[in-house]
């Protein structure tokens, strides 16, 4: 059964946004474009990044010319002219009102390009130059010699929405004639003046200036020939971006039906963070800001969506970018797309509304989705391309509708034989989604584990160092194979995943109960004697020096969230029970609002899982057995207490009902959690408005729970 295509949902801001920076709106009746930056959309690997580019490319199709290019998908010795090629080729696919657009003063310095020129005898170049722009040849030699440069690009660039690309060979070039070049080149019958009588503008280039064309295109031609030198690789970009622009205003100003122009062209570029993406759009920016003003015309009418992981806009100076914003109440872009290089949206994850949309589409189940919806968001985290394959998933499994995490362990859903999918469980092919690869068993993948359970960069970065690293690649392999994965930002969900792969690691040392510790203990060090540390699991490693390397930092937050995650119920109810009715205690601030706060923090540690031998027990038998066997991690044989064991119930309730992993069977928790904040009321009697304001927050979440 082929996968399911899951709509576009959480994206009308970011149509909406491209509809805006396309329109030219009428000055003294006659539609105008304006300055505006190239928007960068940006998002994780799978956040939807492909298929906004997929829809806006169907909406403008036979709308308004558009061009789309992935940078990925392009070979080596690809460079500028070629991606310049393959958008011209594009844009000139006829689409009325606009017709087809050409291109001349870019295939005049294409086609220059391509000559065998002897610098040594400038007269004879010069002459070679002047011959093959000459004005005695006919249309089918012009579009000869656009299908031979064409060939050499075409491959990488997606053909029209609907037609099949064929392959490198033969059939390429009738392809190209047939769908590309013909359309381009609806020149006027009977022209054969098509590229001689637009050299002259490499003499002046709209800038006033008095060069010699020709030696201008000799030296393009001696640039385009020395590609090792980057500076002369640079200059040929820079000629072919302006030949490009003025091309494109002298087609809309010449148009024949201009006055309907209303509309941009569009450009659509994927994979930008490539070094090919990265260095055209580098110079193609500087090429766009630096077009000489027309005050009759405008800018050239061009908007520019370019997708990115993060990697294109890293470098860039700060006042060169601004954040793209969209109001509806005025859509038209503001301040902020006229003053920019480059303007960043990025792509926001999607909420339980938006995952609702998706399943009212494609899943057909009676009864109320809001428990579903609200599931499936705090496991997916909201990253789209996760989101879709657990809705493919349950629209094979819907069985599992209570337990989505259940998901996990189904078969991929839509994986043919042989592809890379094939004989994986979803959770095995979310993780090779996430990452972009396949990951291999081994130390490598250990290391990436390891350095999931830390919140921050340097906290990943302490257990590469020291005397007994727990990182096996050290450093060097957190700078090459770890920190581009998990920071500056990773998908939730693949932290969450490579924690679950993390407690795997020792499935025969789980405990029966999803929270706890590892089980007795064998002294081994004394530093380490009688914690969970001694026992020697991997979870229990990574989190134990994590906690250990934060025990007198200060920093509160990670230190009680890496002691719960370790199993260390009783020692972090312990430490907020402390500081329950103080107003003034520094390590939290004032009140008991930032008291709930550092609750819910600490609550979203991750609880281990249970081994897979043992029998599921509900949420709330759950609870009474983390307090059961709550113990103090350094003092083991310490019962709980009394005293605090209210607060441990609260804080076990908050940990379990956070876990992304947990079902439907959660109103007994919210219910358990109201009465713990409940009972915080009469100790904190100066500052309980807070308190009650969650207590009853978690008495009506519970009426959205079985």
């Amino acid at each position: 059964m082929p996968p399911t295509r899951i709509p576009l949902v959480g994206r009308d801001g970011e149509l909406a946004l491209v509809e805006a920076l396309m329109a030219r709106p009428p000055v003294d009746r006659t539609p105008r474009s304006r300055r505006q930056p190239i928007l960068v959309v940006e998002g994780q690997r799978g956040s939807g990044k492909t298929e906004l580019l997929n829809t806006l490319e169907q909406r403008v199709e036979q709308v308004a010319p558009y061009a789309r290019v992935d940078f990925e998908t392009l070979g080596k010795g690809v460079d500028a002219p070629q991606v310049l090629s393959a958008l011209a080729f594009q844009l000139g696919r006829r689409c009325d009102p606009y017709g087809a657009l050409d291109f001349p003063r870019l295939t005049s310095g294409i086609e220059v390009l391509g000559l065998t020129l002897n610098p040594a005898n400038r007269e004879r170049s010069r002459a070679a130059v002047v011959q093959a722009l000459g004005e005695d040849r006919d249309l089918e030699t012009v579009r000869q010699i656009l299908q031979d440069a064409a060939t050499a690009v075409i491959q990488g660039v997606q053909g029209p929405v609907g037609v099949a690309l064929p392959n490198a060979g033969p059939g390429l070039s009738v392809w190209i004639a047939k769908h590309t070049l013909a359309g381009m080149l609806r020149w006027r019958p009977g022209r054969r003046v098509i590229l001689g009588a637009y050299q002259d503008w490499y003499g002046h280039r709209g800038r006033g200036r008095t060069h010699d064309s020709v030696d201008v295109l000799l030296d393009l031609n001696q640039w385009h020939h020395n590609p090792a030198t980057a500076d002369d690789r640079r200059k040929v970009s820079e000629l072919l971006c302006d030949a490009f622009f003025a091309d494109l205003r002298e087609a809309f100003r010449g148009a024949r039906r201009s006055g309907e122009l209303s509309l941009n062209c569009l450009v659509l570029l994927d994979g930008c963070d490539s070094e090919l993406g990265r260095r055209f759009l580098t110079e193609f920016a500087a090429g766009r800001a630096d077009q000489p003003p027309d005050q009759a015309f405008g800018p050239p009418p061009l908007t520019v969506v370019a997708a990115s992981r993060g990697t294109l806009l890293a470098d860039r100076e700060s006042g060169d970018i601004a954040r793209a914003v969209h109001d509806d109440d005025q859509p038209a872009p503001q301040s902020w797309a006229a003053n920019a290089v480059w303007a960043r949206r990025r792509l926001a994850d999607l909420g339980a509304d938006d995952i609702g949309r998706a399943l009212g589409l494609l899943v057909h189940r009676e009864g109320d989705e809001t428990q579903l919806k609200e599931m499936l968001a705090e496991l997916s985290g909201g990253h789209p391309a996760s989101v879709g394959v657990l809705i493919e998933a349950l629209a094979r499994h819907p069985e599992h509708w209570r337990e989505p995490a259940s998901l996990l362990d189904v078969p991929m859903p839509g994986a043919e034989p042989g592809s890379p999918d094939a004989g994986r469980t979803v959770e095995q092919g979310l993780v090779r989604r996430l990452l972009g690869r396949t990951p291999e068993p081994g130390e490598e993948f250990d290391d990436l584990m390891i350095c999931a359970a830390a919140t921050q960069r340097r906290h990943a970065l302490y257990l590469c160092t020291g005397e007994q690293p727990l990182v096996a690649g050290g450093l060097a392999g957190f700078e090459a194979d770890i920190e581009p994965v998990l920071w500056p930002t990773a998908p939730e969900l693949l932290r969450r995943l490579l924690l679950r792969g993390l407690a795997l690691h020792d499935a025969a040392r789980l405990p029966d109960i999803q929270g706890l510790p590892d089980g007795p203990t064998d002294p081994v060090a004394p530093e380490t004697a009688g914690t969970p540390l001694a026992a020697g699991t991997t979870w229990s490693s990574a989190f134990g020096r994590l906690r250990k390397h934060l025990e007198s930092s200060g920093n509160i937050v990670d230190e009680l969230y890496y002691t719960l995650a370790l199993g260390g119920l009783a020692d972090v109810a312990r430490r907020l029970d402390a500081l329950v009715g103080d107003r003034e205690k520094a390590e939290i601030g004032a009140g008991s609002a930032a008291w709930i706060a550092l609750l819910e923090s600490v609550a979203t540690a991750p609880r281990r899982v249970r081994n897979p031998e043992a029998v599921a027990k509900p949420p709330m038998e759950q609870l009474r057995s983390l307090i059961a066997a709550a113990r103090f991690l350094d003092e083991p044989h310490e019962p709980l207490g009394r005293d605090i064991k209210p607060l441990a119930e609260l804080v076990a309730a908050r940990w379990i009902v956070a876990d992304p992993f947990l079902g439907n069977r959660r109103r007994g928790l919210h219910l358990h959690i109201a009465r713990g904040f409940e009972g915080l009321i009469a100790r904190w009697q100066e500052d309980s408005d807070p308190l009650f304001d969650a207590a009853q927050r978690h008495r009506r979440e519970a009426n959205n729970w079985a």
